[in-house]
């Protein structure tokens, strides 16, 4: 007990560990194994890069994603999870670009996706914008694909940007934000798609 007053367990495996400040070196050691920069192709024939498919570890991933939504140290996480990958692969990836994250649900906060494009932003030195809002009204409980059709209607654009754009995400799934976000900016080229995780959609539907 007064082990874990003074250090934090690992994050995937909750064994108390004072190598890392986030992992334990087995944990870390498997999770890197997993994590690279994977390409895909999204909606509008966007460009979706990310670092890890939900399928292929799907516990590591549910408790990474809680971790990243729920802790203040998400920085640490991210400096963690990035160390890991090319990162001239992501230097040309985010080159002469626009960093626009997800909106949040609420007002004036700045949730996971503005946080993880924050980083982004420090990391490469590309400008953040917060271009884009949401209806407030738009939510809850429904099936992904409801909430897909209803995204596409959510989105606002507050200024007009030119060039690259990136659309930063913690989590992609269907694909519906990106989607809704292309609109919303009238971008048909040159946006593009950065997130942690890929999660693939059930066949009912839902996550």
């Amino acid at each position: 007990m007064l082990l874990q007053g003074i250090f934090k367990p690992c994050v995937l495996c909750s064994e108390i560990d004072i190598s890392s400040e986030l992992f334990c070196e087995s944990c870390f050691i498997q999770l890197a194994k997993h994590l690279s920069v994977k390409s895909r192709k999204i909606k509008h024939d966007g460009d979706h890069r990310y670092l890890m498919d939900w399928s292929e570890n799907r516990l590591a991933l549910s408790r990474l994603v809680r971790f990243q939504k729920g802790e203040a140290k998400k920085k640490s996480l991210y400096e963690a999870l990035f160390s890991t990958v090319s990162q001239e692969e992501l230097k040309d990836f985010f080159n002469e670009a626009s960093l626009v994250p997800c909106p949040s649900k609420k007002k004036g906060a700045k949730d996971h996706a503005y946080q993880l494009a924050e980083y982004l932003s420090a990391k490469h030195k590309r400008p953040l914008v917060q271009a884009l809002t949401i209806d407030r009204n738009f939510g809850g409980k429904q099936s992904l694909q409801v909430r897909e059709k209803r995204f596409e209607r959510s989105f606002q654009s507050t200024v007009e940007l030119k060039g690259k754009i990136i659309f930063i995400d913690d989590v992609v799934t269907t694909g519906a934000s990106f989607a809704a976000a292309v609109k919303a900016l009238k971008k048909t080229q040159q946006i593009q798609c950065f997130s942690l995780f890929y999660r693939k959609l059930r066949e009912d539907g839902y996550r």
